[in-house]
């Protein structure tokens, strides 16, 4: 049997606006319109409002400013949020008092930062923390921005964090702290730096090196039958489509099951710099020693050159 290896490289509001002279505050309010949770003023003092319609609207209609009546010829007609949306799971929790709010909740620049400038001079790849966060559209990561807020964003996700930080949680459990009681643990500056490339050391890739590699596997290694599955230029998004490459043969069926069962008991958590990550959820075993060296996988690493050695487990649902 053949084996293929693959190298890869706002919300509606509740009531609709009229012209501003149609419109005026009921003298009922205090009956129709308010807050049903203790935080609303504060919520809508950050935004929330806006960020967060769905679930604000309903529950802090009065902080939300958003009550009126409006007149017509039969009379005062209320204006009150859709009931139904109180029913439905709300766009994502509000933010609480023990969790402000990130710099950027939404996928946009921060407009005091140079962003464009910024990543011009490649500072989306050392200055990683701070430029995905602040310019997050600038380093071109807003697919993925979900991920991204929860690896580099610096806040405390629960009410306990202060406690545990002072019963010695951030020294006893940091790979849980760092994430989830950052602010607490005081651990933002690293937090923010940890995936950052000193400025004294080169990039590993350069403009153009990616598709030198795998013109270099095109051309270099024909016992392999590579076969160009997508290429820049060439594939389902044109110019933005990935590299994609399929070689036959690679790795035999005793070659594969010896790999394998090497690792067998020996995979890892894969972590993001030193601590576990929600980005990365694959297990590794590291390939170390001369017997490691001498396998099959340094016809991997002759292919692509990589500077280390090691083997990832991915399953189902798993991310890199």
């Amino acid at each position: 049997m053949l084996k293929l290896v693959t190298v890869a490289a706002l919300g509606a509001l509740g009531c609709a606006l009229a012209e501003p002279s149609s419109l005026q505050k009921s003298n009922d309010m205090s009956n129709t319109c308010r807050d049903e949770v203790q935080n609303c003023a504060l919520w809508a003092g950050q935004g929330e409002c806006s960020i967060n319609p769905k679930y604000m609207l309903s529950k802090c209609a009065m902080s939300c400013n958003s009550c009126f009546s409006q007149s017509s010829e039969t009379g005062d007609q209320s204006c009150s949020d859709d009931t139904r949306a109180a029913e439905e799971p709300p766009a994502r929790p509000p933010i609480s008092p023990f969790n402000p709010p990130s710099p950027s909740q939404q996928c946009a620049d921060d407009l005091d930062s140079q962003c464009d400038e910024r990543a011009a001079l490649g500072h989306c790849d050392s200055q990683k923390g701070e430029m995905l966060m602040r310019c997050p559209r600038a380093c071109g990561v807003c697919p993925y921005w979900g991920s991204m807020k929860k690896v580099y964003d610096c806040a405390d996700t629960h009410e306990n964090c202060r406690f545990w930080a002072a019963a010695g949680e951030c020294e006893n459990n940091p790979a849980y702290m760092v994430d989830n009681c950052a602010v607490s643990c005081e651990m933002c500056d690293k937090k923010l730096s940890a995936c950052d490339r000193p400025e004294e050391t080169p990039p590993l890739l350069r403009p153009g090196d990616i598709n030198a590699t795998f013109m270099r596997l095109l051309r270099d290694f024909p016992q392999y039958s590579p076969k160009i599955v997508s290429r820049p230029g060439a594939g389902k998004f044109g110019d933005a489509s990935p590299w994609l490459v399929t070689m036959s043969n690679f790795v035999s069926d005793e070659e594969a099951d010896a790999f394998i069962g090497s690792c067998q008991g020996h995979f890892n958590r894969s972590l993001a710099g030193d601590h576990v990550s929600p980005v990365r959820t694959s297990n590794q075993c590291w390939c170390e020693g001369n017997e490691c060296e001498r396998s099959a996988l340094t016809r991997c690493a002759g292919c692509r050159q990589p500077p280390t050695l090691n083997v990832l487990r991915l399953r189902h649902a798993f991310i890199f």
